[in-house]
């Protein structure tokens, strides 16, 4: 699976030909999924499968499971490769204790640089902090290690750490 970022808030991921957007915006990218965490009323991908809504989803071989966060917006369980991929925008608040037992055991997190208590219970393998101003003031909150900001991440689930979490800092 190799893991891109598209702009503030959205990736590209590949995995063995199929292309998944999560809030891409404009891009010229023909992807077969595209995820949005808010509604939208016009996407332009009219050739593959929209997803903005809460409910569960399988799109050529990948499970997707959409959270309901609130009235406006959405996070989204995924399954690509065997690793369990879970987006969640800016969230203001604490997920509840049953959200986290839907969605599991976490192995890459997509999510605001400013849900570090999230990060904390969620303990994923992998964050990649999405939508953040200032890295080092969010690698000092979570106590997570700076590391150099790459392209993009390739990685399988062979290459997940065992214990504790890890960040990767995609470029824009």
């Amino acid at each position: 699976m190799v893991i891109t970022r598209l702009n503030e808030i959205g990736f590209k991921i590949e995995s063995r030909g199929l292309i998944i957007l999560i809030n891409p915006g404009k891009s010229k990218t023909k992807p077969d999924i595209v995820l949005y965490s808010e509604i939208q009323k016009e996407t332009g991908y009219t050739d593959s499968f929209v997803i903005g809504n809460p409910g569960e989803y399988e799109v050529k071989g990948v499970f997707i499971q959409g959270l309901s966060l609130n009235n406006e917006s959405s996070s989204f369980l995924m399954n690509v490769e065997e690793i369990n991929v879970f987006y969640l925008p800016r969230f203001d608040k604490n997920l509840s204790s049953d959200t986290l037992e839907e969605i599991g055991q976490v192995d890459i997190l997509l999510t605001d640089a400013a849900n570090v208590k999230n990060i904390r219970e969620i303990e994923p393998r992998l964050v990649i902090p999405i939508n953040y101003k200032k890295i080092d003031e969010f690698l000092k909150e979570s106590g997570l290690s700076k590391k150099e900001p790459q392209d993009k991440l390739a990685i399988k689930k062979k290459d997940l750490a065992e214990k504790g979490t890890e960040a990767v800092i995609l470029k824009n």
